[in-house]
């Protein structure tokens, strides 16, 4: 090649080492606003011709001015935990000119001491924006509202004209730090009969609600379910496909040591940040209840006037494993007169049958009476003839 032109006197070019290739100079100060693209020819000349080709420039519009940023005015809660976002710095620059993410720095108030603190400042390039994050590492108990109320400090960010630096004012929200308080004793200790799932309704205050309630292990956790119910309170039952007929049996125990005590934990966890929460056990008494109706056995007593006790209820299917209730529903004499008020059970757990007044001699009496349990309620009639 002898030698190589360009139409334009804005770029010259430079010859190499390699006589295959050439450099395209820039010959004076482009102005991009100007003259922002070239759409050039290169002609090379030698003894046995010219050749050409494009060369197509395209000139970015660099900033002459600093980074313009918008102090930041923002709050995080005490405790947060590490990565956190606090807040986001905008920013305005001019032309093509870009934030360099490596200029991005964090310092005191006095824009001039690095912060050593709890944040770092970074550079999103895709939002284009300053972030301001709690630090990777730091210890959420340091950023505590009772030791810093806030933070001022300021960031720095720079482009091809310049730095810049604005204000960042952090606020640090004084949050509940207390776990939930369960409005019961510790642990809690429920009795129910057998073959009843619901166990209980039970609630926890915290000043942050709502609390949210979670089963958190216990010997026999698989066995019971928690039901959220409103912002501070959740019902605690049996899981029904934990048993074959829905519910605990007295005599059929499944608890962890077969003694008919289930427990379960249950965890309230507050709505902080933090997620503080409190623990606690919950013992289940299975008590054994009769599941048969009384029968009543008829029986016939020859007694004197003045005899006490009168009669006996006997039932025949004892003994029913429960409390019995027994009463005296109707008595009447042989001529069918009532007759109720002449007797009484000694107590309602007592089958005895005492006379409440003298007895007239020669007569018969049939006394109606009843036995009850938690299953249901068996009636009989029993004869008494005074001698």
């Amino acid at each position: 090649i002898d030698f190589i032109t360009i139409n334009s006197t804005d770029f010259i070019i430079e010859y190499t080492s390699d006589p295959t290739k050439a450099h395209v100079i820039v010959n004076r100060e482009l102005n991009a606003k100007a003259h922002a693209d070239y759409d050039l020819t290169a002609i090379a000349y030698n003894e046995s011709g010219t050749d050409d080709a494009k060369v197509l420039i395209h000139v970015d519009d660099i900033s002459t001015e600093a980074p313009l940023m918008q102090p930041l005015l923002t709050a995080v809660d005490e405790n947060s935990p590490a990565n956190t976002l606090v807040g986001s710095v905008n920013f305005k620059t001019t032309g093509d000119s870009r934030i360099d993410g490596n200029s991005i720095k964090l310092y005191e108030e006095d824009g001039v001491t690095p912060h050593s603190g709890p944040f770092i400042a970074s550079f999103n390039p895709i939002t284009e924006l300053i972030n301001i994050y709690v630090k990777p590492g730091y210890d959420p108990d340091k950023l505590d509202y009772e030791l810093v109320k806030q933070y001022s400090l300021k960031v720095e960010a720079s482009n091809q004209a310049g730095s810049a630096k604005c204000c960042v004012f952090i606020r640090i929200n004084d949050v509940d730090e207390d776990a939930p308080i369960f409005i019961s004793d510790e642990p809690v200790t429920k009795i129910i009969p057998e073959n009843e799932s619901h166990v209980g309704h039970f609630a926890a205050t915290d000043a942050t609600l709502p609390v949210h309630f979670t089963i958190a292990g216990g010997e026999d956790a698989d066995k019971f379910i928690v039901t959220q119910v409103d912002n501070q309170s959740f019902d605690l039952d049996f899981n029904a496909s934990a048993f074959v007929d829905g519910a605990p049996d007295f005599e059929s125990q499944t608890d962890h040591d077969g003694n008919n005590e289930y427990i379960v934990n249950v965890k309230g966890t507050d709505s902080t940040s933090q997620h503080y929460n409190k623990t606690i056990a919950y013992h289940v008494n299975i008590k054994n209840v009769v599941e048969d109706i009384p029968v009543i056995a008829p029986k016939s007593y020859a007694i004197d006037p003045y005899a006490t006790p009168v009669a006996t209820i006997v039932l025949t299917n004892e003994p029913l494993d429960g409390e019995v209730t027994y009463a005296i529903i109707k008595a009447t004499d042989s001529s069918g007169n009532d007759a109720t008020g002449l007797f009484h059970v000694r107590s309602s757990k007592s089958n005895l049958i005492e006379r409440s007044s003298s007895l007239t001699p020669g007569e018969t009496y049939l006394i109606q009476v009843s036995a009850s349990t938690d299953a249901g309620t068996g009636i009989g009639f029993i004869q008494v003839h005074i001698n």
